[in-house]
């Protein structure tokens, strides 16, 4: 019994020698670094206009090739910017992202393909400046220039016989320079009351209006008015006396009272061409009378130039062997 009492002993020895002579393993840590997502370097934000994206649409950027920048002046529209640089408007209008290229302001910026050409000059134009009325207007001390026509059967000395139912133009000979409205009258004999015949709202390049020659004229004047800018003087024209052509309004026809017929004249004068016969079946109407005595009557033949229907009138002599019918009174 001892001996194996002994024998535990000696082996329970040996097995805390060995239990203290064993090293024990380590336990391994490994560090794992935390990721973080690197951020790139943003680019300094621009002043580069850029249009605003709508859904589904891209961000657009103007024209990075067009370095040629222009400032919008007064007067500038996209069009006439366009036409200077040889370009269109939708190519400017896309290329700056003009969302309304009909809305552009003074200071602008625009990106252009080329240098632009040099504006065109100014058309001038006249605005005429009305006259206050607290302004007591100041007539000329005498008339300047006189009233013409541009058609008539005879004139001479200011006194003119016209063919009544034709358009004329009037005129203002020697008219005042800068003129900016002139209107013609029509004065009855022994009256001091007048008619507004015509009126030229633009006189820049002459005074020139038309008017129809209304029948019953005798001894009636024709005289224009006119105003001068940027003053208060009114302006008139010496008067032309005016009578249309009194047989003219009776129903009065002429024709050749001899077989062999009557000259006819281009003009009141018989040393003037002559352009054919009257013969005694003519019965031409009878428009007027010339100061010398000279019948006019329509010849029938169209104009063959001028704007007058002075073209279509011939004469015959007073004096000549001549028939009428019609109602030739007076």
């Amino acid at each position: 019994m001892r001996y194996i009492i002994l024998l535990i002993a000696i082996l329970l020895a040996t097995a805390c020698n060995l239990s203290a002579n064993v090293a024990p393993t380590p336990t391994q840590i490994v560090m794992v670094p935390t990721l973080r997502p690197i951020e790139t370097e943003r680019p300094a934000p621009t002043n580069t206009p850029r249009a605003t994206a709508t859904s589904g649409s891209p961000v657009c950027t103007p024209r990075g090739d067009w370095t040629i920048i222009y400032s919008v002046v007064a007067g500038d529209t996209l069009g006439s910017i366009a036409a200077r640089t040889n370009s269109t408007t939708g190519e400017l209008a896309a290329g700056n992202c003009l969302a309304n290229p009909n809305n552009i302001v003074v200071g602008q910026q625009l990106r252009v393909p080329r240098v632009p050409s040099a504006p065109p000059p100014p058309t001038a134009t006249r605005t005429p400046t009305v006259t206050p009325t607290s302004v007591t207007p100041q007539p000329y001390p005498e008339p300047v220039g006189r009233v013409g026509f541009s058609s008539y059967l005879s004139g001479d000395a200011g006194f003119y016989y016209l063919v009544r139912g034709q358009t004329v133009y009037l005129s203002w000979d020697d008219a005042p320079a800068n003129l900016y409205r002139a209107t013609f009258y029509l004065m009855a004999p022994g009256q001091t009351s007048t008619t507004v015949i015509a009126e030229d709202t633009n006189p820049a390049d002459g005074v020139l209006a038309s008017w129809t020659v209304p029948a019953g004229l005798n001894g009636h004047q024709v005289y224009a008015i006119g105003r001068v800018i940027n003053n208060a003087a009114v302006i008139s024209s010496y008067s032309s006396v005016v009578a249309s052509a009194r047989p003219s309004e009776l129903g009065c026809f002429v024709s050749a009272a001899i077989p062999e017929g009557v000259p006819i004249y281009a003009n009141p004068n018989p040393e003037a061409q002559i352009v054919g016969t009257l013969w005694p079946d003519s019965n031409r109407e009878i428009l007027g009378q010339a100061l010398n005595g000279w019948w006019a009557f329509d010849s029938g033949i169209p104009p063959t130039g001028g704007t007058g229907g002075v073209w279509q009138i011939h004469w015959v002599p007073l004096d000549a062997p001549l028939a009428y019918s019609g109602r030739c009174e007076g």
